[in-house]
Parts: C-alpha cells; sequence; structure tokens
C-alpha cells in the first residue's frame, strides 16, 4: 500500500492561486495513485475543494520519507492519514473523509464464515509483508502467511491456496477491477461483512503555519458543500470507497 512512486501531481485551478500548498501521500489506490484517473478519490475531492483557491501539489513518497519531509517542515501536511500516524507530528486532523475497512474476503463457494475470530484458530490467513494488522488475529490463533502485495493474495485465494486473506475492501475491490487477470478471479472470491476494523482517513495540515490553518478551513468549507451538493457521494460511488 505504502510504496514508492517518484510522481508528482499538480492541482490546477483556473480561478487563480492564493498560494500553494505542497502535500505527502503514499501510493494507496484507490485513494492516491499516479496510476489512476485524476490520481484518485482523495486527490480528485482535494482537486474539488483546496483546488477552487490554491495551487495544490501532491508528491507521492514512500511512507517513511513522506513523514520526514512532513517533519522537517518542507511540506505543509499529509493525505490518507490514519489516527495512529499524527503521533509526534504537527499536524492538525482533517474531519474524517473516506472510512478505510479491513477484513475478510474468502473463496465465494465457501459458506459463511464465522464472525468469532475464535473460529479462526489454526486457519492459514494471508496477509502482506510490512503492513500492521490487528493484534486479535494473532492472539485468536491465525496463521499468518506473508506475501508481498494484496494482489499475489486475491491470486492465491482463488486458487484455493490459502483459507482467507486480510485486506481493505477498496484496495481489493480496485484490483479486481483493474487487474488483467481479475477478470476470473473476481468470480472466485468475495468479500465477507462484518469488517474487523475501520479507520477514517484524514488530511493531516500543518498546524505551525498560519496560512496553512486557513486552508484547512477552507476545505472544510468546501466539503460541506459537496455534501450538500451530492458530489462527495456521487465521488465516493465512482471510485467504491466508503464514507464516515
Amino acid at each position: 500500500m505504502r510504496f514508492w512512486l517518484g510522481f508528482l501531481f499538480a492541482v490546477c485551478s483556473a480561478m487563480g492561486w492564493a498560494s500553494t500548498i505542497r502535500l505527502v501521500s503514499p501510493e494507496y489506490p484507490p485513494y492516491a495513485s499516479a496510476a489512476t484517473p485524476n490520481a484518485g478519490a482523495m486527490a480528485e475531492l482535494i482537486q474539488q475543494t483546496l483546488g477552487k483557491k490554491y495551487q495544490v501539489k501532491i508528491v507521492f513518497l514512500p511512507w517513511a520519507r513522506a513523514l520526514s519531509e512532513v517533519n522537517s517542515g518542507r511540506v505543509d501536511g499529509a493525505i490518507l492519514m490514519w489516527p495512529a500516524d499524527y503521533v509526534g507530528l504537527q499536524l492538525s486532523a482533517s474531519r474524517p473523509i473516506f472510512m478505510s475497512k479491513l477484513g475478510f474476503y474468502t473463496r465465494s463457494t465457501e459458506p459463511l464464515p464465522s464472525v468469532d475470530l475464535s473460529q479462526l484458530r489454526g486457519k492459514i490467513v494471508g496477509t502482506v509483508r510490512a503492513y500492521g494488522y490487528p493484534t486479535s488475529l494473532k492472539e485468536a490463533g491465525v496463521i499468518f502467511e506473508e506475501v508481498n502485495d494484496d494482489q499475489t493474495n486475491l491470486k492465491k485465494l482463488s486458487a484455493g491456496r490459502i483459507d482467507r486473506i486480510v485486506v481493505e475492501r477498496a484496495v481489493a475491490q480496485y484490483l479486481l477491477r483493474t487487474l488483467p487477470a481479475a477478470a476470473k478471479w473476481s468470480q472466485q472470491v468475495i468479500w465477507r461483512e462484518p469488517a474487523i476494523a475501520s479507520l477514517p482517513l484524514t488530511i493531516g495540515f500543518a498546524k505551525t503555519k498560519p496560512e496553512i490553518i486557513e486552508a484547512a478551513a477552507f476545505f472544510e468549507q468546501e466539503m460541506q458543500r459537496l455534501k450538500k451538493t451530492g458530489q462527495l457521494r456521487e465521488l465516493a460511488e465512482r471510485y467504491e470507497v466508503e464514507l464516515p
């Protein structure tokens, strides 16, 4: 989810700009990605809000380097922040924008699985190396089988090589929708409710810069406009991401 992609995305406005805002982001489709139309759901949302008044530059970096840029003050904030990401950073969180739902995919032929994690003891669950997962899974006796990416897990699950995978629903849906090989997989795997964790995705704005504090207030104002007009829901449905 968070890895290197050297890419600069500029959000421009025909109205002219009060100033330039520089934000960092992980490569995290469908929320933000150089490979997606309009650079992803969050980037398009920024275009429809901050882009009305500011020139916004989004730089895709490895997450550790992105946080280093925030700490140095060389950028004005970061997008797609989880609550725990704010620890030790001089950033103020926006209101929740999207919800990241983490849960299980199983083979579609499997009977409706139990939602009781204790029933998963000894089950092989596909995970991705270096990603964070709820401690409750390990405590339940689940056996993690790590790979390098979610795409590999979907492939293994469709072939019946593992019992289930843990993945963000929006990420898996994006992969199943866009990967050439996924047409077959999408018939063989299915998301299972309920999610085992839901985290809000936010934008972190530098709280030591008065002009960025002002930009954050403008963003919240524009978010209310998009909610009232239905544009926010339309954007979320188009990218198949969850709203709070």
